[in-house]
C-alpha cells in the first residue's frame, strides 16, 4: 500500500478488508497489513490506510463498481478504503470494436468474478476494474477482428464462453481474481450500419422466402408427380388385379362348365349304358322267350309227329294184322 501518513479508521463486514501500512521506526521499510472484517480499525501514529482508486461507472455523481447497462467506465470513479471480497459482477460495454470488414460495434457483456487473493491483487495492480475492462475489451476486439460483420453476428454465442477471453483470464489470474462467468448481452452499432444491416437482412429474408417458396413449389410439383405416379401404379395394380380376378373367374366358369359337360356326358354315357343294358336284357329276354316258344313249338310239333307216327304205326299194325301187304300199300 502507499499514501501519506496519518491517522484514520476503517470498519467492514466479514467479506471486507482494509489495507493498512506501517512505517517501521528507524528504517525505510513499509510493511503492509490486511485487516479483515468485521472489525474496527484504528491506525497507529505511524500507520495509514490505503486508498483505492479504480475505474468505475458514474451515476448521479456516485461511482459504481457494478455499473449499469451501456455505462462508461472512467478512471478514478471509485475511491474507497474498504475492499469488498465477496463474488461480484460488472457491466461492461466494449466500444469501438472493429470487425474484419471495418464495422464499428459496441459489445455489451456481464462479467462475474471473485477476488481470491488480496495480497496478489495489491502486488499486481493499482486498478483491478481497469485491468478487467482493458483485458476484456482486448479479447472482444481480437475476436471481432478475425470475423466479418455477418460472421460476428452468427458467432456471438462464443462470447458467453470463458474460453473466448484468454487475455482476461490470464490477467485476472495474475491479480488473484477468479473469472466465474461471462455473459454476452448484445451489441449496438451506428444507426446507418443498423439500417444497412436491416436492409441486408430484409434482402436475405426476401431471397430466402422466395427460395423457400420456389423450393416448396418444386416440392409440391414433385409431390403431385409422385402422387400421380403412385396413383397410376395403384390403378395399374388394381387393373391387373381385376384382370387376374376376371381371368380367374372365367377360368373357374369354364372349369365349372367343362365339369358340367363332363358330368352330363358321363351321365348320358351312364344312361346310354343303362339303356343298352336294359335293351340287351330285353333282347335277351325276348330271345329267350322266342327260343322257349320255338322249343315249345318244336316239342309240340314233335309230339304231333309222334302222335301221327303212333297213329300210323297203329293203323299199319292193324292193316298188317288184317294181312295187308304194307309195302305194296305204301308204294301204291
Amino acid at each position: 500500500g502507499g499514501g501519506g501518513g496519518g491517522g484514520g479508521s476503517a470498519a467492514g463486514d466479514e467479506d471486507d478488508a482494509a489495507g493498512g501500512a506501517q512505517l517501521q521506526t528507524g528504517a525505510l521499510q513499509v510493511i503492509r497489513r490486511v485487516v479483515r472484517g468485521p472489525a474496527v480499525f484504528m491506525p497507529e501514529a505511524n500507520e495509514w490506510v490505503h486508498n483505492f482508486s479504480w475505474h468505475g461507472a458514474v451515476k448521479d455523481g456516485k461511482g459504481s463498481k457494478t455499473g449499469y447497462a451501456g455505462d462508461v467506465k472512467v478512471p478514478h470513479a471509485l475511491n474507497f478504503q474498504i475492499l469488498r471480497c465477496m463474488p461480484d459482477q460488472m457491466y461492461l460495454s466494449a466500444r469501438d470494436v472493429r470487425t474484419r470488414d471495418d464495422a464499428s460495434l459496441t459489445v455489451h457483456l456481464m462479467i462475474f468474478y471473485e477476488l481470491e487473493d488480496i495480497e496478489t491483487m495489491l502486488d499486481a495492480t493499482n486498478d483491478l476494474i481497469g485491468d478487467m475492462v482493458n483485458a476484456a475489451s482486448a479479447d472482444v476486439m481480437t475476436h471481432a477482428s478475425q470475423l466479418s460483420y455477418e460472421d460476428f453476428l452468427q458467432q456471438t454465442a462464443r462470447l458467453s464462453s470463458i474460453d473466448a477471453f484468454p487475455i482476461l483470464r490470464g490477467r485476472m489470474a495474475q491479480v488473484g481474481t477468479a473469472l466465474l462467468k461471462v455473459v454476452y448481452r448484445g451489441y449496438s452499432a451506428s444507426k446507418q450500419l443498423e439500417e444497412m444491416h436491416g436492409e441486408a437482412i430484409t434482402r436475405r429474408t426476401r431471397t430466402r422466402l422466395e427460395s423457400d417458396q420456389a423450393r416448396e413449389e418444386q416440392e409440391k410439383r414433385a409431390m403431385e408427380l409422385r402422387c400421380r405416379q403412385e396413383r397410376s401404379a395403384q390403378e395399374m395394380h388394381l387393373d391387373e388385379t381385376q384382370a387376374r380376378h376376371k381371368m380367374a373367374v372365367q377360368a373357374l366358369v369354364h372349369e365349372q362348365e367343362r365339369s358340367k359337360r363332363d358330368a352330363d356326358h358321363a351321365q348320358e354315357m351312364r344312361y346310354a349304358a343303362e339303356r343298352a343294358k336294359a335293351d340287351a336284357e330285353v333282347r335277351a329276354a325276348n330271345d329267350a322267350a322266342e327260343v322257349a316258344r320255338a322249343k315249345e313249338l318244336a316239342e309240340v310239333q314233335l309230339r304231333l309227329r309222334r302222335a301221327e307216327h303212333d297213329l300210323d304205326q297203329d293203323r299199319f299194325s292193324k292193316l298188317h294184322a288184317m294181312g295187308v301187304d304194307l309195302t305194296a300199300y305204301l308204294t301204291a
